[in-house]
C-alpha cells in the first residue's frame, strides 16, 4: 500500500519544514521591525539634533538677543524636504514664558511648556534630552544666551512621519529577508527530496520483492543510516532469491536424480512380473531394485541438504571396498548401457577398501557413469579405471562424447550449470563436487575432442 498525502514521508518533511520556516519569517519580521523601528528612531534623533544646531547657529550668528528669533530652515534643501513636515519649535527664556514658535501652527506655548515638564531640570543641567512620546520624537537641548544666561530649546517631529523612511529601511530588510527566504526553501526542498527519494526507491524495491521480483534491488549506496536501510533491502532480496533458486534446485534435482533409479526399480519389477527372470537372477535383481530403494531414500536426504548450500552435510564412513561399489553401479546401469549399444571397459582391482560413506560414494559413482552414458554417442566406449595411491584412490571415468564448451569447463562443477545438449538440470557433478570434498577427495574435469571427456575423483583411503 502506498501512503498518500500527509501520510508520505516527503509531505511530513515539507509541513514540518514549513512550520518552521513560518516561525522563522515571523521571527525575522518581527527583528526587522525592531530594527527598522530603531534606524527611524535614530534618523528622528538625527534630524532633530541637526535642527538644534542649525537654531543655534542662526542665533549666534545673527547676535539675537531672542532665542524664539533663531530660525532652523536656513538651507533651500531643508524647507522642501517632506520629511521635516511636522516639526515644531519652542523656547524658554529665563524670567520668561515659554515661546512657541514653529514651520506649522497648532502648537501652544502652554502645550510647549507641558511637554517638556520636569525635565527642564536636566537641560539646565547641561544635559541633551531626548525622549518620545505616542504621537512625537522629542529633544530639549541647553543654550547659552548673550547675556551668559542658559535657555531651553524645545524641537518636536511627529512619530507618525517616520514611515516615510520605510522605502530606506523597510524595503531592504524585506527584500533581504525574502531573498534568503525563498532560496531557503527551495534549498529545503531538494534537501527533503534526496532525502525521501531513496526511501520511496526503496519502497519500491520491497513492494518488488514482496512480489517475487528479487532482481529488483535499491540503487541507493551511501554510508548513512538510509545506505545501511538499502544494504538490509538488498541482502534481504538476495537471501529470498538464494531462497527461491535453492528450492528450484530442490524440484530440478529431484526430478534429474530419482528419474534413473526409478527406471531402474521399474525395469527390475517389470522383468519379475513378466517372469523373463531365471530362478537364479531373481535374487540379484530383487536385491538390486531394494539397493536402489535405498539409494532414493539417500537421494532425497541429500536433495534436501542441496537445496540450502550453507549447509554441512552428514557423513558417515565406515569401512567399504570402492571397486565392489563401482561394479555394483554397473551392473545397475548394465540395462540402459546395452539399450544405447555402448561398451563399458572396467579396470578394477580385486579390492580397494577404503573408509567411506557407501550413501554418498554410490551417489557420486552414479552421478559419474550416468553423465558418461547420456553423453557417450551410440556405439561409444565408457572407461572406467580405478587405480591405487600412496594413500589413496585414483578413479577415472571416460566418455567419447562431444567436448563440453570451453566456456563452462570453469563453472562445470557449480549448480545448474550443464552444457547446451545437456537434458538434465545441471546438479549431478555439483553433488559428486560436494561428495569429494566431505570426504577430503579432490574432482577435476578435462573434456577435448581427442580424448572426449575425463573425470578424476581422487579418495583418501581412511
Amino acid at each position: 500500500m502506498k501512503p498518500t498525502g500527509c501520510r508520505t514521508l516527503f509531505s511530513r518533511f515539507l509541513l514540518g519544514f514549513g512550520l518552521i520556516l513560518l516561525v522563522n519569517l515571523f521571527l525575522a519580521s518581527f527583528l526587522t521591525f525592531s530594527q527598522t523601528r530603531a534606524a527611524v528612531t535614530a534618523e528622528l534623533r538625527y534630524r532633530l539634533n541637526i535642527a538644534s544646531e542649525r537654531i543655534i547657529t542662526d542665533y549666534q550668528e545673527r547676535q539675537l538677543t531672542n532665542l524664539s528669533n533663531a530660525q532652523w530652515t536656513n538651507t533651500s534643501n531643508t524647507s522642501t524636504d517632506s520629511s521635516w513636515s511636522g516639526i515644531r519649535v519652542a523656547a524658554y527664556q529665563p524670567s520668561s514664558s515659554v515661546s512657541a514658535y514653529n514651520a506649522e501652527a497648532g502648537w501652544s506655548d502652554q502645550e510647549a511648556a507641558d511637554l517638556i515638564g520636569s525635565r527642564a531640570y536636566q537641560v539646565l543641567a547641561g544635559q541633551r534630552v531626548f525622549w518620545q512620546t505616542e504621537d512625537l520624537a522629542c529633544l530639549a537641548v541647553p543654550v547659552r544666551l548673550q547675556a551668559g544666561q542658559i535657555a531651553i530649546l524645545l524641537i518636536s517631529l511627529p512619530r507618525s512621519n517616520p514611515a516615510a523612511l520605510f522605502p530606506t529601511y523597510g524595503w531592504p530588510a524585506l527584500l533581504t529577508l525574502l531573498a534568503v527566504s525563498l532560496p531557503t526553501l527551495g534549498l529545503a526542498y531538494l534537501v527533503l527530496r534526496r532525502i525521501t527519494r531513496p526511501v520511496s526507491q526503496m519502497v519500491q524495491t520491497a513492494d518488488a520483492v514482496a512480489q517475487g521480483d528479487y532482481r529488483q534491488k535499491s540503487a541507493y549506496r551511501q554510508s548513512d543510516e538510509i545506505g545501511i536501510l538499502s544494504q538490509a533491502i538488498n541482502q534481504m532480496a538476495d537471501r529470498l532469491a538464494a531462497a527461491e533458486q535453492a528450492r528450484k534446485l530442490l524440484l530440478s534435482g529431484l526430478s534429474h536424480e530419482l528419474r534413473t533409479p526409478l527406471t531402474t526399480i521399474k525395469a527390475n519389477t517389470q522383468a519379475l512380473q513378466d517372469g523373463i527372470l531365471t530362478i537364479e537372477e531373481q535374487p540379484e535383481y530383487l536385491a538390486d531394485t531394494l539397493s536402489e530403494i535405498d539409494r532414493l531414500r539417500g537421494l532425497v536426504d541429500n536433495l534436501l541438504l542441496a537445496a540450502d548450500p550453507s549447509d554441512v552435510w552428514p557423513i558417515r564412513k565406515q569401512p567399504a571396498d570402492l571397486a565392489q561399489l563401482v561394479r555394483l553401479i554397473l551392473r545397475q546401469m548394465q540395462v540402459r548401457t546395452g539399450q544405447a549399444g555402448l561398451s563399458v571397459r572396467a579396470d578394477l582391482p580385486e579390492s580397494a577398501p577404503a573408509a567411506l560413506d557407501q550413501q554418498q560414494i554410490r551417489q557420486l559413482l552414479f552421478n559419474l557413469i550416468d553423465n558418461a552414458i547420456r553423453f557417450s554417442p551410440p556405439a561409444g566406449m565408457i572407461n572406467i579405471r580405478l587405480t591405487a595411491q600412496e594413500d589413496s584412490w585414483l578413479l577415472t571415468v571416460q566418455n567419447s562424447g562431444p567436448p563440453i564448451p570451453e566456456n563452462l569447463l570453469p563453472h562445470i562443477f557449480e549448480p545448474l550449470v550443464k552444457s547446451p545438449q545437456s537434458s538434465g538440470s545441471g546438479l549431478g557433478l555439483y553433488l559428486c563436487r560436494r561428495i569429494a570434498e566431505l570426504h577430503q577427495g579432490e574432482i577435476s574435469l578435462v573434456s577435448n575432442a581427442a580424448d572426449g571427456t575425463v573425470i578424476t575423483v581422487q579418495l583418501p583411503r581412511d
